[in-house]
């Protein structure tokens, strides 16, 4: 019998996101350049919501826009709802390319204590709510040591 969630996949995106997450915030506190510490927090927050997909094992769409991939959470788990504003907010931050003509200009310090809010958000959410369905699952059998290492 399968398990109906892939705690191993998911963990692997929940650490690229946490390295993400962690650069943003590094960046913010010693006032790091804006737009990169945006584009950080889109990342963060696009790895969170493709490692909730796989993690119920949904292949995401090999996409950027976190609001194409916050619908497809939100058809798996209604409640997904409430990060709407934070996946509109922090889409517009995204780089197709990273060469120095397509980097957004005038991006405020504002705008990155904003954003790195709105991806906490995200994240924090996911995290909350694989911690609910591995929780459930966990009931119906007795955990193993390697569990505990996972999420």
């Amino acid at each position: 019998m399968t398990s109906d969630y892939d705690g191993t996949t998911f963990e692997t995106w929940r650490v690229k996101a946490e390295e993400d997450f962690t650069a943003a915030s590094i960046l913010a506190e010693h006032g790091g350049p804006a737009a990169t510490i945006c584009f950080l927090c889109q990342q963060v927050s696009e790895k969170y919501l493709k490692g909730y997909l796989l993690f119920c094992r949904q292949p995401p769409k090999r996409v950027h826009h976190l609001d194409v991939l916050l619908e497809d959470c939100i058809a798996l788990d209604d409640s997904f709802q409430r990060l709407v504003d934070d996946a509109v907010f922090l889409k517009r931050y995204y780089i197709e390319s990273r060469y120095p003509d397509d980097l957004p200009e005038g991006v405020r310090s504002e705008e990155a204590v904003q954003a790195l809010t709105a991806a906490s958000q995200v994240r924090d959410f996911v995290l909350a709510q694989v911690r609910v369905h591995v929780s459930g699952e966990d009931t119906s059998r007795p955990a193993r040591p390697s569990d505990s290492n996972q999420i």
